[in-house]
């Protein structure tokens, strides 16, 4: 079997994901002291700030459409391949 090079770069894609999710979960182990120190000011702060977030990803999705549609570029699907992972 002959893998393509469009094969190698799903490969690597998903090895630099795994590794980086590792190193995040090592650094989340190795400062969890830290983060159990932390407090939250006001805990009402968290829902508008997770509203805000939203409403800001709603609103780059309309402005990167448009600019899709203005300058007539055709929209590319990033899909992932589910038989991958089977």
């Amino acid at each position: 079997m002959v893998l393509k090079l469009s094969d190698y770069k799903k490969h690597i894609s998903i090895a630099v994901m795994v590794i980086i999710a590792v190193l995040f979960i090592n650094y989340i182990y190795t400062h969890i002291s830290d983060f159990k120190q932390l407090t939250i000011a006001n805990p009402l702060y968290i829902l508008p700030l997770l509203i805000l977030v939203l409403l800001n990803t709603i609103t780059n999705g309309i402005i990167i459409k448009l600019f899709l549609y203005k300058y007539k570029i055709q929209r590319v699907v990033w899909t992932l391949n589910c038989n991958l992972f089977l």
